[in-house]
């Protein structure tokens, strides 16, 4: 069996590297999920400080089991409140580029309808020049 302070040194090392690596780490998407994580890490650290005097003397395993297994319940409590976030997240990004890609066809049948419009005024103003410049000519030719 370990000694106490091989226990807490190690213990110590593990935890302050850990605890390192979230308040540094540039993975995080919000700073509440970063401050959970460090407070699940404060609970264990206070669960080490609280529980290993008793470990270290086989005494009362079943409060350390007890504690063991409730950290395990909040951590898996924690995950599952990442995992609807993540989920709902993905939902309404979903949800918003259905709405783009409406926006976007509603856009370009809109351009094309302006296009065949612009086509059809073109093709109306070119047939009207015609016939004006034809009874021009007309009355040109019978005036002369």
């Amino acid at each position: 069996m370990q000694d106490r302070e091989t226990f807490r040194t190690g213990f110590g090392s593990k935890m302050a590297g850990v605890r390192n690596l979230v308040e540094v780490g540039d993975f995080w998407n919000d700073k509440e999920e970063q401050k959970q994580l460090l407070d699940a890490i404060e609970v264990v650290h206070k669960l080490q400080e609280k529980f290993e005097s008793q470990v270290f003397h086989g005494e009362s395993k079943t409060q350390v089991d007890q504690d063991i297994k409730a950290l395990k319940v909040q951590v898996n409590d924690l995950h599952r409140e990442r995992v609807a976030m993540i989920q709902k997240e993905a939902q309404e990004a979903e949800t918003k580029a259905r709405d783009w890609k409406l926006a976007l066809l509603e856009a370009k049948k809109a351009q094309e309808e302006d296009s065949t419009e612009r086509e059809e005024a073109q093709h109306d103003a070119d047939h009207t020049a015609a016939q004006l410049e034809k009874t021009g000519s007309d009355h040109s030719s019978n005036a002369g």
